[in-house]
């Protein structure tokens, strides 16, 4: 009785955002008569990646064993235990063969060179059994973890505002290619951007200039252009930061967020995600805000079925890769420790748990949770399925006809594109002032 009225629930509330007799923001469905179970979103995923006994992928990923899928949910940092940053396969080498990870996420302290990055990347892909997913965060601004380089065009990435100023997309989609081919020239396969938030509020500090404006359109228009030049350049794109930060007024970083934001804002701030998942971005990136107004839950979206399954899955439509925000923000751990919280967050439809506090926690956690039942295999099978169908799409890894894995991606030539970044750089500037 009581999951019938969490479905009734649930119905409602979806109902209620979509407007299911006049918003057209998102499309629509009406052959469900309740919300889908997370039984039923796995077998509709299922379907719609055409998998079956024969699909390689598919089997491919059954052959692995338990650990090893579990492993693939995770991408901790490049980090020791004892938080000092990796910059050499020495140190690295313990991380990936103890959790079997499914990636890493680069920041500044494992950065310092082009060559160093490109040779720790490709030595650390050379161990690995299963090809990793790197990631890096180069939104501009201050948000780049790659401007330390002398290499390269990442010096002086413009922020977000600054391209949404300019207003062109031929020359935002431009800048992204070619920041998206010297990322995929030093080994890194995933951004985590564009940031698709509407600034909606004017005292929102965190997110301020990383948004492209306060005008959906424009957001929309620039997003697009974003996913379109990374994606052209081998490297898989991330919306970030889902259902929406650009109304919050404080930073999931130090602090549990809550949204006021009420049915309409909440629709306003889907649409440049929707658009982005429509220019077929690989990834979306799920924040640690909550939206009680909206969803009538305390749990924050990287926790929840409803925003994760029912909003992004079946309402918008996204088949890719789900990833969390970092797992080690105070926003998410004040409520939820380590154990607790990659286990929710993998129930509610997450792929990866990005950055956890504890690595070996988080993998212990997750793994109790798949031997007891807590995440059925056929869950942990259909995220897996999707993070090695990203690897494949993204030319890191194929599967042979004996089911084994082979690592495809070979180090490029560093051929420096930093002239092309800085005269484009520049024009957009102009650009912008004169939008002024």
């Amino acid at each position: 009785m009581k999951l019938k009225m969490r479905s009734f629930f649930k119905l409602i509330i979806i109902g209620t955002i979509f407007g299911i007799l006049s918003c057209n923001t998102v499309p629509q469905t009406t052959e469900q008569k309740t919300a889908p179970t997370q039984k039923a979103v796995v077998k509709k995923e299922k379907k719609k990646q055409k998998i079956t006994k024969l699909d390689p992928l598919l089997r491919y990923v059954t052959k692995l064993t338990v650990e090893q899928k579990v492993g693939q949910l995770l991408m901790p940092a490049l980090q020791t235990s004892s938080g000092s940053w990796i910059t050499t396969i020495q140190d690295g080498y313990d991380v990936l063969s103890t959790y079997n990870v499914g990636g890493f996420i680069l920041y500044k302290g494992n950065i310092e060179s082009a060559p160093q990055v490109q040779k720790l990347i490709y030595d650390l892909q050379s161990v690995a059994k299963i090809p990793l997913l790197f990631s890096i965060d180069l939104e501009g601004g201050k948000v780049n973890r790659l401007n330390r380089l002398s290499w390269g065009g990442f010096k002086d990435v413009p922020t977000a505002q600054i391209v949404g100023n300019a207003n062109s997309t031929v020359m935002a989609k431009n800048l992204y290619s070619l920041l998206g081919a010297e990322l995929r020239m030093l080994g890194i396969t995933l951004n985590m951007a564009p940031v698709a938030d509407v600034l909606s509020n004017p005292k929102n500090y965190l997110i301020g200039k990383r948004s492209f404006g306060t005008d959906v359109a424009l957001v929309e228009r620039m997003v697009t252009a974003a996913v379109e030049g990374f994606q052209q350049s081998g490297v898989g794109a991330v919306l970030k930061h889902f259902p929406g930060h650009g109304s919050t007024d404080k930073d999931s970083h130090v602090d549990r967020l809550s949204s006021k934001i009420g049915v309409e804002a909440f629709r306003v701030s889907l649409k440049p995600f929707l658009t982005g998942v429509r220019a077929g971005a690989a990834a979306v990136m799920v924040n640690h805000v909550q939206y009680p107004k909206v969803t009538k839950e305390k749990a924050p979206s990287s926790l929840s079925s409803l925003i994760i399954n029912d909003i992004l899955r079946t309402r918008m439509k996204f088949h890719g890769v789900v990833i969390t925000d970092s797992m080690s923000m105070k926003g998410i751990l004040k409520d939820f420790p380590t154990q607790k919280a990659v286990v929710m967050a993998a129930q509610a439809g997450a792929d990866i748990i990005l950055r956890p506090e504890n690595v070996g926690r988080a993998y212990q956690s997750l793994l109790a949770a798949v031997k007891n039942g807590t995440i059925s295999m056929e869950h942990l099978n259909a995220s897996v399925v999707r993070i090695i169908g990203l690897k494949k799409a993204l030319g890191i890894m194929d599967i042979d006809n004996d089911l084994q894995a082979k690592f495809v991606m070979r180090p490029d030539k560093l051929l420096n594109k930093g002239k092309k970044v800085t005269a484009l750089v520049q024009a957009i500037r102009n650009a912008a002032k004169k939008k002024k």
